[in-house]
């Protein structure tokens, strides 16, 4: 929604002043696979939820990806740590209906950068010059080769139908790779978070992994349940299939298991961008209404203090509190 809790404080305060209401669709809500975990919780089949185990990859050319773009630069975007996380944070508490009371995390940017653990060297230690970079570099050899030149400053992200990169938001006199030193957000986040309910969640997120997707269990007093979504590397360096499968195992706390499959959809986003359209411009739907899937400024503003808690409590070492940064009053 916003990069900062002081922007969110603003939306809302400007929602209040005008009257009018700001709509955020996030697109992990949408996914089938997303809401069928939201219905087996409100039937209420894990019993109260005791804690959450979250581990998301993204993989050599997707984690890359961002480190070419103007996510790079936490004045433009806050960091991973909100422009990518806070989907992740808002669908957590989504699915187990509570908010974000206190967060603690480490973080650090390992792979890239200027100290990027495969950034190419001189004979001596030095830089090389950014053509030599990229025909050395393990990223750009794996993904980024065999559609662009190493003397090319374009960006090659794999998703650039329309021509987003223009010249004014990237221009073309100004070399950037993804060892360079404007970089200054992290590619390695471990978090543990504390809900109002009492539950928690331990949270690994890793930009650089040799496999994209996430695995997701939700324990509970009754029981716990499991997903696996994994692709397997792609060495033409496309992004994820348009179709989406998932299995979600729930097994009860005294034996037995239970396989619920979701069938494949396609579109982007897991098959989860359609369907927010319909919502936004043709109406809510009833299973929409039902699941709370479409949200608000609120949603949007717990989603982006929790990502921006990750990065004040690496920067302080110390555990960082919601309130702090997001005072509003208990729903």
């Amino acid at each position: 929604m916003v990069i900062s809790s002081e922007e969110s404080l603003r939306v809302i305060a400007a929602e209040k002043r005008t009257g009018k209401k700001v709509k955020v669709a996030f697109n992990y809500r949408y996914t089938p696979t997303h809401q069928k975990l939201r219905r087996v919780i409100m039937e209420g089949r894990l019993g109260k939820i005791t804690n959450i185990e979250f581990i998301y990859n993204l993989d050599t050319f997707h984690g890359a990806s961002y480190f070419f773009r103007w996510n790079r630069e936490r004045s433009k975007s806050g960091g991973l740590n909100i422009h990518k996380c806070c989907h992740h944070f808002d669908l957590i508490s989504w699915l187990i209906g509570d908010l974000p009371e206190k967060v603690f995390a480490f973080g650090a940017l390992n792979y890239f950068g200027p100290h990027g653990a495969h950034r190419p060297k001189g004979s001596n230690g030095e830089p090389l010059d950014p053509s030599e970079t990229k025909r050395q570099c393990p990223y750009f050899q794996k993904n980024f080769s065999k559609s662009t030149s190493a003397d090319s400053n374009a960006i090659s992200t794999g998703w650039d139908a329309y021509d987003l990169p223009y010249d004014v938001q990237y221009p073309p006199d100004q070399p950037r790779y993804i060892y360079d030193d404007a970089i200054d957000i992290e590619d390695t986040y471990s978090a543990v978070v504390r809900y109002r309910g009492g539950a928690s969640m331990t949270y690994s997120c890793n930009f650089s992994a040799p496999w994209e997707g996430y695995t997701l269990a939700i324990n509970g007093t009754e029981g716990r349940l499991e997903i696996s979504n994994r692709v397997d590397p792609n060495p033409t360096g496309n992004s994820a299939p348009a179709g989406n499968t998932g299995l979600i195992t729930f097994l009860p706390l005294f034996g037995g298991c239970e396989r619920i499959e979701i069938p494949a959809v396609a579109g982007g986003h897991g098959g989860a961008d359609i369907v927010i359209q319909r919502d936004l411009f043709e109406g809510i739907s009833d299973n929409s209404r039902d699941l709370q899937l479409l949200a608000g400024s609120e949603a949007g503003a717990y989603a982006v203090a929790t990502g921006e808690a990750v990065m004040r409590s690496i920067r302080d070492e110390s555990a960082i509190s919601i309130e702090s940064l997001l005072p509003m009053p208990t729903p």
